[in-house]
């Protein structure tokens, strides 16, 4: 994000400014995010991207921001050297008609998960882009996260690869802990939990012609209209505070659209009313105990070096993320052999 906001800064982009309920005509301003723009002493909310505005500009990334929301024929068009816009608004959003084309090789067009099913079933499936491709050919989600988000699932196969973030689905459970599996690529409504996020950063996933959607994922996806997970049978909601899914007392517990939940099995149901993922420590665990022997030494501390270097699988041991920041890091080693060392 902070990258993208550097290029924003350093390049002349041209916004259409429209004032709130003030009648004014066509802005054009150089601005970096794309919110506000200042003219003539007042201070304008960007709310609509006017035709041809980005012709024959170099602007290659572009953040149009939560003001946003609808769009010209022809807004983002003829822009032949965009390749990345990113919409940072997730509610209503109009647009006259086909809004991008002619833009650079590998143009893609980016909206928040939780809102990229309303886009997905828009009229931009219709539209003819010519070579085989319509207008949601375009279209990529990405994960503006909170550290009270932690489940997802996309419309549409996206990879993990390069995000930033490492996606893991459920593969079984042992007692009330679940077992987890990285995936990278990842199929169209596939459900997966997350490491690695920090708040507000944006995450893109970008498309793929296939992903994976493993037989034995006891998460559910929500890509489209969210779930009241009170009445699934074996339903349980994530409860991001402890970090662990729960069994729902009373409905209006939903998972909303673009997470996950999980749902276990009839068969499986043993009348647990929690889940703990064994990608974190259970609340009863001790700290530093990453491989749950009891005892907390330089076995802990070589497991952990070999899950930074890549040689082994955190997802395998429920006490790895020692510093409970959700990714396994440097930062745990050192937290375990000072540990050892009684510090």
């Amino acid at each position: 994000m902070k990258k993208l906001l550097s290029l924003l800064v350093m390049l002349a982009i041209a916004a259409t400014a429209v004032a709130h309920g003030s009648g004014e005509g066509v802005r054009k301003s150089a601005s970096r995010s794309l919110d506000h723009v200042y003219d003539n002493n007042k201070n304008y909310a960007v709310t609509r991207i006017d035709a041809d505005t980005y012709r024959d500009y170099s602007v290659e990334d572009l953040t149009l921001g939560n003001t946003v929301s609808s769009f010209a024929t022809d807004a983002l068009s003829n822009a032949t050297n965009l390749k990345n816009v990113t919409l940072l608004n997730t509610g209503s959003v109009r647009w006259d008609g086909k809004f991008f084309g002619n833009n650079a090789s590998g143009f893609t067009f980016w909206v928040r998960n939780d809102a990229f099913n309303g886009f997905y079933t828009s009229a931009l499936k219709n539209w003819d882009m010519g070579g085989g491709k319509s207008g949601i050919d375009f279209l990529a989600p990405y994960i503006q996260s909170t550290y009270d988000n932690t489940t997802f699932s996309c419309a549409v196969p996206v990879t993990y690869n390069g995000s930033g973030l490492n996606a893991y689905y459920v593969t079984s459970g042992i007692g009330n802990t679940l077992v987890n599996s990285r995936i990278i690529n990842v199929a169209a409504g596939t459900g997966v939990v997350a490491t690695g996020i920090q708040n507000g950063e944006i995450y893109r996933l970008p498309r793929v012609t296939s992903g994976s959607n493993p037989l034995r994922n006891l998460l559910v996806g929500v890509p489209g209209t969210m779930v009241d997970v009170y009445g699934e049978s074996g339903g349980y909601i994530w409860n991001p505070s402890s970090k662990k899914f729960v069994r729902p007392r009373h409905s209006g517990n939903y998972a909303l659209s673009g997470s996950s939940y999980l749902k276990i099995p009839s068969a499986q149901q043993e009348g647990y009313n929690e889940y703990f993922l064994d990608l974190w420590p259970t609340p009863d665990g001790k700290k530093g105990d990453v491989n749950g022997d009891g005892v907390v030494d330089i076995t802990d501390a070589n497991i952990l070096i070999n899950v930074t270097l890549g040689k082994d699988s955190a997802s395998k041991y429920a006490g790895a993320d020692v510093t409970c920041d959700s990714v396994v890091d440097i930062a745990d080693v050192n937290a375990v052999l000072n540990l050892i060392q009684g510090k």
